[in-house]
């Protein structure tokens, strides 16, 4: 697999999370350090890839949404353990 600095820093935040809750791209941003747009292009290819998907948590009663990321998919879960390996 062969990603840009930024998409391997995006998808190295991914690191540990296998609880299915995916992150926002403001945590995305803490972790990295990135701007918005590197990540919005990083987490956009990384989900062409199939590595990573949307998921919309819900709404507020006045209907904002709350809790809109990024998730680790199965093909990215197991993607991520062999980058983990072939990056040690």
């Amino acid at each position: 697999m062969k990603l840009t600095v930024e998409q391997e820093r995006v998808f190295a935040a991914y690191k540990g999370l296998d609880d299915g809750t995916g992150f926002h791209f403001k945590d995305l941003q803490k972790r990295t350090g990135l701007l918005r747009e590197e990540i919005r292009l990083a987490v956009h290819h990384l989900a062409q890839l199939g590595y990573l998907a949307y998921f919309r948590a819900g709404t507020t009663d006045e209907g904002e949404f709350y809790g809109a990321g990024y998730t680790l998919t199965r093909e990215g879960y197991g993607a991520l353990i062999q980058y983990a390996e072939f990056c040690e």
